[in-house]
């Protein structure tokens, strides 16, 4: 996994990224959690695209009013079988609500 150095969020940008140890930190922000939850999806992705990553497990957490969320993931290698590529999330029929003990987070995305 390529090292981060931390990259701040400016107060009207959407995403930025963060050190740790294992995996990489992503921020997203927005005017809503919705729209922040896009821009956590979008970073994800352009950190994967750059980097040659796949992810293949999410966890989103919450922290009073803060969410906390973590990928994993390896470095693509050539014996992985491609699905459909996913260009970008966007706010289209976009939810995150509460679901019981859960949380429920959708949204369509550009492929």
């Amino acid at each position: 996994m390529p090292t981060r150095t931390w990259r701040a969020p400016a107060e009207r940008s959407e995403s930025g990224y963060f050190d740790h140890d294992a995996d990489i930190g992503i921020v997203g922000r927005g005017a809503s959690i919705e729209a922040a939850f896009v821009a956590w999806l979008n970073a994800l992705l352009a950190i994967a695209h750059i980097d040659d990553l796949v992810f293949c497990r999410f966890a989103l957490r919450r922290e009073g009013e803060r969410w906390i969320g973590q990928a994993w993931g390896q470095p693509w290698r050539g014996d992985l079988e491609r699905g459909i590529e996913v260009k970008g999330a966007t706010l289209t029929e976009l939810s995150v609500r509460q679901d019981g003990n859960a949380w429920l987070a959708r949204c369509v995305v550009d492929v």
